[in-house]
This record gives C-alpha cells, structure tokens and sequence, in this order.
C-alpha cells in the first residue's frame, strides 16, 4: 500500500502487563500490526488528526474512531473519569468528530472504525460529501485478524478505485518538491520570503499574492520534471487504454471542466485579474485589468477598473446569427430541440451539428466562448464575449460591490486578454483580387 495510513483512536497505546501477560486493547493489536507492514502516523485525539492533516499533503487511508475519552477536560471539582465518562459521551458523543469531517476535505479513504453505529446516525450525510471514499464498521465484528481484514477492504476500496491512485502519488509529489524548493530558496537567501514580498510591492503588484504565484511556478516546474510522477500517469493511461470503452457521461464531463476552467471565490478573497463580477441581472463582467495594476487601482474609489462584459443570453443568440450559414449552404437557425435530431441522424445534419461545435474553437477573433459558464442556475448554458463592443470601466466602488462567486482559472483567464488585445491591435489589409488569387494557385 503506498502512502501513509493515519490512525487516530485514543486506545491505540492500551497496552500493559500483568502477571507476565502482555495485555491489548483490540485498538493498540491493529496499530502494531499495521506499523508491521505500512508507514502508520498514530494520534490519540482530534487536535493532532487536525494538524496531521494539515502537515501531510495526503494519506493513503484515515481510519478513524467517533468517541474519545478525553473526559479530563469536563472534569470537576471532586469527580472522577469514571464518573463523568458516561456523562461526557451522552454530552457530547461524537460530536467532535463529525465537526472535524465536515471541516476537512479528505481525498484520502475514510475507515470510520468505532464501536458507535455511526453509519446509521450519520451514513447518509457523510457519504453525500465523501461519497464512496468512506466505509464504516464496528468495532468487535472484525473478530479473526481485524487488521488484515481492515488492510483487505482498504486494498479493495482502492482497487475499485483505481483512479485515486494517481492523486495521492501526485500529492506525495508535492510534497517532496516544495520541501526541496524551500531549502533552495532558504540556501539562496533565508530571508527569501521578505525580499521577493518586498520586490513586488515596490513594483505596485500585489505582494501577498506575488510570494504565492511565484512559489507556484517553481513548484509547476519541478513537477513537470517528477519521472516518476509522469511515468505513473502513463502507465496508469495505458491500463486505461485497454479497457472497455464507458458510455460517456455529459454531464460529469461538464462538472469536471467547469471546475478545470472556473474556481470559487471564498469570502475575503482580494480582487484578482480574472475575476467574475455579477454587475446586474443576466449581465457579467471579467475582470481584465492586469495583476500589476490592482494595488495601483485600488488606492482610490473612483479608479475604474476594466471588465469584458456580456448577458447570460448571448450564447444563444451568436450561435443564431454566425453559425447560420450551415454546411449545406441553408440559413436554418440553430434550436435545441434540434440536437437529439441531428446528433443521431443522417450524414447532414451530422455535419451541421460539427459545424455548430466549431463555434468552441475559439478561431472567430471577434468572439470568445466560455464554455459551461457558472451562472448559478440549472440551465446549460455557455458564454459569449463579443471583443469588438469593447471593455466597460467600472470604479473601484462599483466593483467592490458587485458579487464575485467565481474566477477564471490560469491559463484560461490569459488566454481572453491575449486574445482580446490581439484583437484591439489587429490592422486591417485590403482583399486580394480573385485573379492575384487565381495566379498563385497555379504556380
């Protein structure tokens, strides 16, 4: 099994002799069989899981226990933990714990092994925001060998899972390169983190966020070069590739590129280039203006900003108008009633609808498509930005107050302002007569 496992019980140093007989807790018999085999990070309480957690970038597997005897912190004066124990648990149960999953998001498996039928009480919820990346079992009911048994179901959760193999070997690589780039830039300068934030604000960028990309870059660059990483994609492809071909899911294609193309902005984020500002019903900007400019802009109410704006609308209508003029020479607007029909009919109306999917080509330099646009309705729906309107300025006030829910990702965000500026800057040249045209041809 690659990676580690974190396992967090406060039972899991229970051990003691007595009478010359080494005696276990079921909980401490699983930890030391496990070390046997795996790397194993044991923890006794929530509070070292949480910064486990947070110092790994990924584990293998969680197994984790619901109700921990950590009574000594309810304890008053002139009672024992015999007595409160009972009073703790019915008080507060396993409470704790289920605030520390819904705080995490673990890619890792989740092996929920407590003698709580927790899958009962709370299965529906956890397996919601998890999905099939969490198990439950009692404990006592794995009666011959439990961590064998436990070892077993992680290794068949993960060879059911076959997809999350490549995640968690990314993560571990990671991790390895952002501890050798901290210790090249630490040898470089140890003060790195103060002088490159020093650089950038004197150059009117952003400081906080220069550290950040910066950082990111050299982790990008280090990560491209991982043979291992890259060898494990491969071969992962190549299994892949043999396999049955599976109906292809629209509508989870869609989930995954909208969360590739399009990022959420929690609450306290700074204004970035990229930005998407709901300016008014049906009507939604980009922000444009370039990373370098936003501390300038920001030192006044009344600097504006630039935004390439567009409805929720438009879509519809650009695939009415500039992809009218189909295959077969007709004018027939476009519906989507159409598409079921033309998707499984006839050669023609098959090449009409190619000819409709060119429009997400990106190769008409007036428009730019940005597919599965997040507007926040059940509708799917694509936008549009029509270059040759122009950008609208809006002030610093203006655009504070509007609601941002979502960016657009790198490199996606610079490929519109690429674009639009190409746009901006294009020259004009007269056409060239059909007999110039006529003669190069036949030469």
């Amino acid at each position: 099994m690659d990676g580690v496992i974190l396992y967090v019980d406060d039972h899991i140093d229970d051990a003691r002799f007595e009478d010359g007989e080494l005696r276990q807790s079921e909980e401490n018999k699983i930890y030391e069989s496990l070390r046997k085999e795996f790397p194993v990070l044991g923890v006794k309480n929530l509070e070292m899981a949480s910064k486990a957690v947070s110092s790994v970038g990924a584990f293998s597997a969680i197994i984790l226990d619901w109700v921990f005897d950590d009574a000594e912190e309810l304890l008053l004066e002139g009672e024992t933990i015999d007595e409160i124990r009972g009073v703790r648990t019915a008080r507060r149960g396993g409470a704790r714990t289920l605030e520390f999953l819904e705080k995490h998001d673990f890619y890792s498996l989740i092996f929920v092994y407590s003698n709580e039928d927790v899958e009962a009480d709370h299965g529906p919820a956890l397996i919601e925001k998890f999905g099939n990346r969490i198990m439950f079992e009692k404990k006592g009911r794995l009666v011959e060998e439990p961590a064998r048994q436990i070892i077993d179901a992680i290794q068949k959760w993960r060879k059911d899972n076959s997809n999350l193999a490549i995640p968690v070997k990314w993560a571990a690589a990671i991790n390895g390169s952002t501890q050798q780039i901290f210790k090249e830039l630490a040898e470089a300068d140890p003060d790195w983190v103060h002088e490159i934030y020093r650089s950038a604000s004197d150059d009117g960028v952003n400081p906080e966020l220069f550290v950040i990309e910066i950082f990111q870059s050299l982790l990008g660059e280090n990560i491209v070069q991982a043979k291992e990483l890259l060898r494990d994609i491969r071969e992962y492809v190549k299994k892949r590739t043999g396999e049955p071909e599976s109906v292809v899911n629209e509508e989870s294609i869609d989930k995954l590129f909208r969360r590739l193309i399009y990022s959420p902005i929690r609450e306290g984020a700074p204004l970035m280039t990229g930005d998407i500002c709901e300016i008014d019903t049906n009507k939604y900007g980009v922000l444009i203006s370039p990373e370098c400019d936003m501390r300038r802009i920001l030192t006044k109410d009344t600097n504006r900003f630039e935004l390439l704006v567009f409805d929720s609308m438009d879509f519809d209508q650009h695939i009415a108008k500039t992809r009218a003029i189909l295959t077969d020479g007709s004018t027939q607007n476009f519906k989507r009633t159409r598409f079921a029909e033309w998707s499984t009919g006839n050669d023609s109306q098959k090449d009409k609808l190619e000819e409709l999917r060119k429009a997400f080509n990106q190769n008409e330099p007036r428009f730019h498509l940005l597919p599965s646009f997040p507007f926040g309705d059940k509708n799917k729906r694509s936008a549009v930005i029509e270059f040759s309107l122009g950008a609208e300025m809006y002030t610093v006030k203006e655009v504070c107050s509007f609601e941002r829910k979502f960016k657009l990702n790198s490199p996606f965000v610079q490929q519109l302002r690429q674009r639009y500026l190409a746009y901006l800057g294009r020259v004009g040249t007269p056409g060239l007569p059909s007999s110039l045209r006529n003669w190069n041809l036949r030469a």
